[in-house]
């Protein structure tokens, strides 16, 4: 199944308690969801990078085959 989260902080939030649930890890307190690191004037560490096609093979995809969910995304980030 291919969809677009709407809630990219919520969704992985979830995914996360429930894989810590599966391996028996028991979480004492919350998980703080956050969309972007706090503003301090310490560099933030890097963990995981990914980079996509560019936006114009994407594009030429979109209008081959018709994919909303390539659509919806270039959407989110033009106008987010």
């Amino acid at each position: 199944m291919r969809f677009a989260v709407q809630d990219s902080a919520s969704y992985v939030g979830s995914i996360l308690k429930e894989e810590l649930k599966q391996a028996n890890i028991q979480l004492n307190g919350t998980i703080k969801l956050k969309n972007k690191p706090p503003n301090t004037h310490k560099p933030c560490k890097v963990l995981a990078q990914s980079f996509s096609a560019p936006l114009h093979d994407l594009l030429h995809l979109m209008f081959k085959t018709s994919d909303n969910l390539i659509a919806d995304t270039i959407f989110r980030i033009i106008f987010h």
